[in-house]
């Protein structure tokens, strides 16, 4: 075979390799992977951490996306992950994003 684990043994074990981590890895994917439409590159799935755990509610006009990182007059031309709020939030109160 000419695949990775052939080729990069040390690399790419076999071992971690295996079907059952491969149903893991598309499963993490597949569920708390944000789609972020605003990138310099076009639209990706991203794994932002800690944005899975904010909860859905079909009413919300909250949204998370990408931007250029800093100011309009200090740009670094990074790219960062910001939730737009759609409201004005108290402390504490939960904020909820729509999924669909």
């Amino acid at each position: 075979e000419d695949g990775l684990c052939n080729k990069y043994p040390d690399r790419f074990p076999k071992e971690h390799f295996t079907y059952e981590n491969w149903i893991w890895a598309f499963t993490m994917l597949f569920s708390r992977a944000i789609r972020l439409r605003s990138l310099k590159e076009g639209e990706t799935l991203a794994m932002v951490p800690y944005a899975d755990l904010i909860n859905h509610s079909p009413f919300s006009q909250a949204y998370i996306d990408a931007r250029e990182a800093g100011d309009w007059l200090f740009s670094t031309g990074e790219e960062e992950v910001i939730l737009y709020a759609d409201r004005g939030y108290r402390r504490m109160e939960q904020i909820y994003i729509s999924y669909g």
